[in-house]
């Protein structure tokens, strides 16, 4: 990132530079040329001198929200340190705090809401199964397991259940039956 940013405002200031100077060298007497050649070259090599270091800069920034993005994903909602001057950077530095902070807001509620419908579920005397769309058991509390003598692990399918339960095939009636034993 470092060296494309580094040549993109090298190369444009180098640019204006050699327009300046085929401007003034075709108004200038031979003697003013050698002068003018000899200050555009001190212009140039300040220029990519501040070329490389406002570069270098903006890149070191730009890795620091890089990071700050990756430990987001990583599940790392602490805020980002935000030094620096106030400008684009700095603005979308905050927009990423303003979304960590309403991620980490989300996956609490999300938490605290999984963890209590779980202590409900595993609470209830009744036994409760959850199945998929392709009838595979994907959760059932300790009663449910204890009435149908299942593995809560064991993900079997709702076929197996209901043969276990005495039924013989797959019907709406079989649903009712695993629902109230």
């Amino acid at each position: 990132m470092r060296t494309r940013l580094f040549w993109k405002l090298g190369l444009t200031y180098v640019a204006v530079l050699l327009g300046v100077l085929v401007v003034f060298a075709f108004y200038q007497e031979p003697g003013a040329r050698l002068r003018l050649l000899g200050l555009c070259t001190i212009l140039l090599v300040a220029g990519i001198a501040l070329a490389f270091f406002f570069s270098r800069v903006f890149a070191s920034r730009i890795q620091t929200l890089k990071n700050f993005s990756s430990r987001i994903g990583a599940g790392d909602f602490r805020p980002m340190d935000l030094d620096g001057p106030q400008d684009e950077l700095s603005d979308l530095g905050n927009s990423l705090n303003q979304t960590a902070a309403q991620l980490d807001r989300e996956m609490r509620l999300l938490s605290g809401e999984r963890n209590r419908s779980s202590a409900i579920l595993r609470s209830m005397v009744e036994g409760v199964a959850v199945v998929d769309p392709q009838e595979r058991m994907v959760f059932c509390n300790r009663a449910f397991s204890e009435i149908f003598n299942v593995n809560p692990s064991s993900g079997e399918g709702l076929d197996a259940l209901v043969h276990a339960a005495g039924g013989d095939a797959w019907t709406p009636r079989a649903t009712l039956a695993l629902a109230m034993p």
